[in-house]
């Protein structure tokens, strides 16, 4: 029994030695994790007609945030051509014109999108 004593203190003044204390509930204060302001929205807008194989165009990528703050996050977003045999889109929303037609660019920036609409009309060569 004497032994186990001695367990127990043992336990008891490593446990205080350390900092641990038994609190009631109403002690403890909530951790709450910091965040920032929340991506409401996103615009993407510029050029809209380009009318040259190859002309480039650099898009924005607006956001709207939680706090009224917006930022153009287009180095952030990720970006894709919905038809890139006539327009495509780089990592840093650059469009590129490839041939003739209509594409739609979307902008994701953390789980919030926006699109708009690239029409390519290129020159019709003479016959």
């Amino acid at each position: 029994m004497k032994a186990l004593k001695q367990a127990i203190l043992g336990i008891v003044l490593a446990a205080a030695a350390l900092g641990c204390s038994h609190s009631s509930s109403s002690d403890v204060t909530p951790v709450t994790p910091a965040t920032g302001p929340t991506p409401m929205t996103l615009r993407v807008s510029g050029s809209t007609e380009l009318s040259k194989k190859g002309e480039t165009a650099q898009l924005s990528a607006l956001v709207a945030f939680s706090d009224g703050a917006t930022l153009d996050k287009a180095g952030s977003a990720g970006w894709v051509s919905q038809n890139p045999s006539v327009a495509t889109v780089s990592s840093t929303g650059i469009v590129t014109a490839v041939e003739d037609g209509n594409s739609v660019i979307t902008a994701t920036f953390q789980n919030v999108a926006g699109s708009m609409s690239v029409k390519v009309d290129l020159p019709t060569a003479p016959h």
